[in-house]
């Protein structure tokens, strides 16, 4: 497991995941705002996924809370 999972890991653990519609909303670990998460575009809005555009941990933490819940987590394709 990488650091971006481990992290998503602890965000998916300890902060509330709010789905709305297609996306989701992702609190900040600094605790500075959200971010929102699209699994099924493998998008997400923080600075770390659109200066990378590799998976983040909100993307992690959405696919661990979607395993987690049996929400199409089979149609989420974010590389381990």
């Amino acid at each position: 497991m990488n650091a971006r999972e481990e992290r998503g890991r602890a965000i998916a653990a300890k902060c509330r995941i709010t789905p709305k519609g297609n996306v989701y909303e992702v609190p900040s670990q600094t605790g500075n705002g959200s971010y929102l998460v699209n699994p099924a575009r493998e998008y997400c809005s923080c600075p770390d996924h659109a200066d990378s555009g590799i998976v983040c941990k909100h993307l992690y933490a959405v696919k661990f809370v979607m395993s987690r819940t049996g929400r199409a987590a089979s149609q989420l394709n974010l590389a381990n």
